[in-house]
């Protein structure tokens, strides 16, 4: 079994823009090429984990969104940066997929062979660290995307659900993991790549 980085896209990954439904659109957020990077060298499979509600909308199809998808890891390779599997939730209304709850992150573990135990989320909202609880995996903020606004106004809400961290971006979140005190949550050797105790 391996762990995972289960990550947001929109407002974690890419500048989030609304219901971003063209390639030219993507925008990479400063530090997350770095920050992913980071990771996968460090030994984690890179997971992103995003609602994509704008398909049920008439926003998009599968196929633009495809396009958008293919944009972003063009744009993470130029950097170095890998991703290992990319899930979405098409659906507005409900759907055990769409985050908080966790169809996702499920069918991620079955088909990945992913240790929960070993793994954390990372998103810019709420519904991240929900998601985080609900699947009993640290949950861990960054301050891009909607994660300012939420930290700064509504920060009891960010705290009730009890993230193990709160970062500046993804390489923060990286760094944090690595090498700083996230090293001993995750019982790694301080800088040791993924390594256990």
């Amino acid at each position: 079994m391996v762990k995972a980085a289960f990550v947001d896209r929109d407002g974690t990954i890419l500048d989030n823009m609304g219901y971003i439904n063209h390639p030219e659109r993507v925008r990479l957020l400063p530090g997350a090429s770095r920050g992913l990077r980071l990771l996968r060298e460090a030994g984690w499979k890179i997971v992103v984990i995003t609602n994509q509600g704008g398909i049920e909308r008439g926003y998009y199809t599968h196929d633009i969104l495809h396009l958008i998808n293919l944009r972003m890891l063009e744009l993470l390779w130029k950097d170095g940066a890998t991703i290992d599997a990319l899930y979405y939730c098409p659906f507005v209304s409900e759907s055990e997929l769409k985050k908080p709850n966790v169809g996702m992150i499920e069918r991620a573990v079955r088909e990945l062979d992913i240790d929960l135990e070993g793994s954390f989320i990372v998103g810019d909202q709420l519904i991240d660290l929900e998601l985080a609880n609900r699947v009993g995996c640290p949950g861990v903020f960054v301050l891009t995307g909607f994660g300012l606004g939420f930290y700064e106004y509504m920060r009891d809400k960010v705290e009730a659900l009890k993230p193990v961290y709160v970062a500046r971006d993804l390489s923060d979140v990286a760094e944090w993991v690595i090498n700083g005190e996230g090293s001993h949550h995750f019982s790694l050797k301080k800088g040791g790549v993924g390594q256990k105790l």
